[in-house]
């Protein structure tokens, strides 16, 4: 992450660098072409007052040699008037000298040999000065052409690394806009795991818990059949004293019979020793009465106590039962989220191998992007070479238009030296 990060900035500084050099580069090379521009319009302002004047020229050098046509008579008078002075010869026996007539053909003839000299000298000037203006005007249409493509060449760079930087731009954007979902996601992810952790941690205590309510619910259980068995010893106990005393209530009504009886048998003969003896037997088993009772209280006290014990036992075991069935109930509220934590996990999982996709994605379009940078680069370099070559030419084209303008004025001096002569 940090490396892609590095390299969108890379790319961002190298475009607002070729942007900087780009804008340089055109306002360096605008002012160069000026000067040329201005030589052009000024040669092209020269030249209409150039030919104008050469057709100015031409018009005089026209009349002139129709004035000397008219002075000298022209080739047509000239033939009409050998034929007439060849037909006065015979009529007239062929007494008119030719002599005459030959010397003026000479002068005609040296008249019209100079005036088409000079004619045919203005036109071959005319011609040149043509031909000159023709490719000084074709060169500079070319040069022109050559400019405006190299103009539109710069511009569709221009625009090749706006474009570029901007789906830079939009790639850094996205790649951003992802890189912050992948963290929320992340962030996300650690929340739940954090959340997965308490969870463990609240079901490994709701375990122990379950574990010593279980241990608990057992050591309860286990009291509660030992008092169980208490209670039943106590019962067979209380039962035998139960049946002991009552026992023991038959022997003392029995007793009190017999000393009743013994009382009316021995009335006569011992009555107060027997009376003393069972007095005596009356006291014991009084004493062994209490003592039953006494027995019995006891018994009935442990019962009690049995009881009440065994009744807090009961209730601690619903208690652990209810705990028990809480514990199995969270457990299976945590089991619960675990699933949906689980399920998170998936669809985080599975978003994360999208967020992976199209981090692969973005690096190969921000590869492609670095491909068409260079390519750029490649094309902007081409231009700066076939300006400075354009640069060669407009300087040659300029010490042409200087060596054409110096024979352009050679020319007219010679034009203005023929029409003087």
């Amino acid at each position: 992450m940090p490396s892609l990060k590095s390299k969108l900035s890379k790319y961002q500084s190298h475009f607002q660098e070729r942007k900087i050099f780009s804008i340089a580069f055109v306002n360096r090379l605008m002012p160069a072409k000026l000067p040329n521009e201005k030589n052009v319009s000024r040669a092209k302002e020269q030249l209409p007052d150039l030919v104008l004047t050469l057709r100015h020229r031409r018009i005089a050098v026209e009349e002139r040699i129709r004035q000397d046509k008219q002075n000298n008579y022209d080739l047509p008078e000239y033939q009409r008037n050998k034929q007439k002075s060849y037909k006065n010869a015979n009529v007239q026996n062929q007494n008119v000298p030719f002599e005459s007539t030959r010397s003026r053909r000479s002068r005609f003839t040296n008249s019209c040999l100079i005036s088409s000299n000079v004619f045919m000298r203005f036109r071959l000037i005319q011609n040149e000065v043509y031909n000159i203006y023709h490719i000084f005007f074709k060169q500079d249409s070319q040069q022109t052409s050559l400019l405006d493509m190299l103009k539109m060449k710069m511009r569709q760079a221009r625009e090749e690394a706006e474009n570029a930087k901007d789906e830079a731009d939009e790639a850094k954007r996205k790649f951003e806009e992802e890189h912050k979902k992948r963290e929320e996601a992340e962030a996300e992810v650690a929340a739940l795991n954090r959340r997965i952790q308490l969870l463990e941690e609240d079901l490994t205590r709701a375990e122990e818990r379950l574990k010593i309510a279980t241990e608990k619910l057992e050591e309860a259980s286990k009291a509660a059949d030992e008092s169980e068995r208490g209670r039943k010893s106590m019962e067979t106990r209380s039962m035998q004293d139960e049946e002991r005393a009552n026992l023991l209530e038959t022997q003392v009504l029995q007793a009190k019979l017999i000393a009743e009886e013994a009382d009316r048998k021995y009335e006569e003969v011992a009555l107060e020793n027997r009376f003393e003896i069972e007095d005596d037997r009356c006291t014991q088993l009084e004493l062994k009465v209490r003592q039953m009772s006494s027995l019995l209280q006891e018994t009935e006290n442990k019962f009690e106590e049995v009881a009440r014990k065994l009744a807090m036992v009961e209730a601690d075991l619903e208690r652990a039962e209810e705990r028990a069935e809480a514990g199995e109930n969270k457990i299976v509220e945590l089991e619960e989220e675990l699933r949906v934590v689980g399920n998170n996990l998936k669809s985080l999982e599975v978003s994360e191998e999208k967020a992976l996709q199209r981090e692969d994605s973005y690096e190969e379009h921000i590869r492609q992007l670095s491909q068409r940078l260079k390519e750029a680069e490649t094309r902007a370099e081409f231009a700066e070479r076939s300006v400075q070559k354009l640069q060669k030419e407009v300087d040659r084209l300029e010490d042409d238009a200087a060596n054409h303008r110096a024979r352009n004025h050679a020319l007219q001096e010679a034009i203005l030296e023929a029409a003087a002569q």
